[in-house]
């Protein structure tokens, strides 16, 4: 008895100590396992925020960049190609235009068609002259004008070809055509008169009439010079 006594006592003790040894270990799979859930939702969590930033800043990104560059790109692009354009082209107006080169052929002297109103017979000189290249320049003149009797005899004997090719002269004469004349807008003082026409035979207000005193004796250089002035030619020589 004494001797089973002192087992029973030691297999009581180590039951007691193997007992308290589970507990302890199931403590701790248990704290374990607390903690591994505890984990788990953080994990959930990250990758939920994670995919929550991103959306939100992509379409924010996309939304900013985008106006941005076609805002800035666009006016850049028009503002830059419409003041080149227009600083080619205006260069283009601020430079002279030269006086035109005399177009080649005899002048001829046309006396006007009587009895025939102005705008027809004009016109049709107009376009027949166009069509040869030449210009067109309304003479008037008179039987008691000495220059113009210098400047018509001249004229027919060709010793005006050099200094005015290509010019037709429609001749009408003062004391006849003076109100034809008026009615179309010509006005003058003195003889001879040359003038330039327009369409319709309507009067441009382009003309010189009179030769200055100081070259009766010789009108015909004064007023050849004054004929190329009025048609835009360069200065006889």
């Amino acid at each position: 008895m004494r001797c089973t006594t002192p087992i029973l006592r030691l297999a009581a003790l180590l039951f007691a100590l193997a007992s308290v040894g589970c507990g302890g270990r199931g403590e701790s799979a248990g704290s374990a396992s607390s903690r591994l859930a505890g984990l788990q939702p953080q994990g959930q969590q990250q990758p939920q925020l994670q995919g929550q930033q991103q959306g939100q800043q992509q379409p924010q990104q996309q939304g900013q960049q985008q106006p941005q560059q076609q805002g800035q790109r666009q006016p850049q692009q028009q503002g830059q190609q419409q003041p080149q354009q227009q600083g080619q082209q205006q260069p283009e107006f601020a430079v002279p235009i030269p006086p035109v080169a005399a177009p080649k052929g005899k002048p001829q002297l046309v006396v006007a068609t009587p009895d025939v109103p102005l705008d027809i017979v004009m016109d049709r000189h107009l376009d027949e002259a166009a069509a040869a290249g030449q210009d067109v320049v309304v003479y008037v003149g008179a039987g008691w004008c000495a220059p113009c009797r210098a400047f018509h005899d001249a004229l027919a004997a060709g010793k005006m070809d050099a200094l005015l090719p290509g010019v037709r002269f429609v001749e009408f004469d003062a004391d006849q055509d003076t109100e034809r004349l008026r009615s179309y807008g010509y006005r003058w003082q003195y003889v001879p008169l040359f003038a330039r026409p327009g369409r319709g035979g309507r009067s441009t207000g382009q003309q010189f009439a009179g030769v200055p005193k100081t070259v009766l004796d010789d009108p015909l250089p004064h007023l050849a010079e004054k004929i190329a002035s009025l048609l835009g030619r360069r200065p006889p020589r």
